[in-house]
């Protein structure tokens, strides 16, 4: 292909690849512990018995490099059709985020975080279904492509906002993305207001019951409940707190 002569790295690689071994820079991490070999996995990156690990022919140790529970698991994750559309909708997103330059990151894991706040419901009319992503300050305006700038509209209410600013999430669906998802700490002093955010959520819902008539106290604000209720919308925030943002 060409008349240069080969360097001597490449006279390396190509001798070790000859003799069937893997080289050096590609080799698996392999540590001997009791006399045994465990090789490590190159998801949950523990040591593990060879057994542990399919078999790969074509592989000169002969076995793959993802231990069976995460093989199979990243094997279920590649074919549900959910994560398929999530992450055409993360590339989606990024594609645009780059085309004006805008700057920030939304990864899928941040949308599902965003989702178990908010519920998969329109911020603006209610509605659950044909839901989008919106930017609050659109990309062309030179709004930045982050959690803190995203909220959920149904197609209606997104075509309607055009690219216009438009903020529909309350005060403390805003305070909460900010501080929590950005990756604040937080102790029990967050409680009350995180249960403010759960007490809206459950309100919104409730008054897409058709028997919501039935049930007058689903609609009671946060504001009137008793201290018995409030705590259990304290625990729920906490526990959904505690999900997301892991310490």
């Amino acid at each position: 292909m060409h008349n240069r002569p080969h360097t001597p790295e490449a006279i390396a690689k190509m001798r070790i690849a000859h003799q069937g071994k893997s080289a050096p820079w590609k080799r698996r991490a392999m540590r001997t512990i009791d006399g045994v070999e465990h090789w490590r996995c190159s998801s949950c990156s523990r040591f593990l018995f060879a057994t542990e690990f399919h078999r790969d022919n074509r592989i000169a140790h002969g076995l793959k490099s993802e231990c069976k529970k995460c093989h199979s698991k990243n094997l279920m994750k590649s074919r549900d059709p959910q994560n398929t559309r999530r992450l055409r909708r993360e590339s989606e997103a990024r594609r645009r985020a780059r085309k004006v330059g805008a700057k920030g990151a939304v990864s899928v894991a941040d949308m599902i975080s965003l989702d178990s706040l908010w519920g998969t419901v329109c911020l603006r009319c209610g509605a659950r279904s044909n839901l989008q992503w919106d930017h609050v300050q659109p990309l062309a305006r030179g709004g930045a492509h982050c959690i803190s700038n995203l909220q959920r509209l149904c197609r209606s209410c997104n075509e309607q906002k055009q690219a216009r600013y438009a903020d529909y999430r309350s005060d403390a669906q805003k305070a909460w993305v900010v501080e929590v998802l950005n990756g604040a700490t937080h102790d029990q002093n967050d409680a009350e207001q995180l249960g403010r955010v759960v007490r809206e959520a459950w309100v919104a819902w409730a008054r897409e019951q058709p028997d919501v008539s039935d049930h007058p106290s689903w609609l009671v604000p946060w504001e009137q409940l008793s201290e018995r209720d409030k705590d259990v919308d304290r625990r729920i925030a906490l526990a959904v707190l505690a999900a997301v943002n892991p310490t």
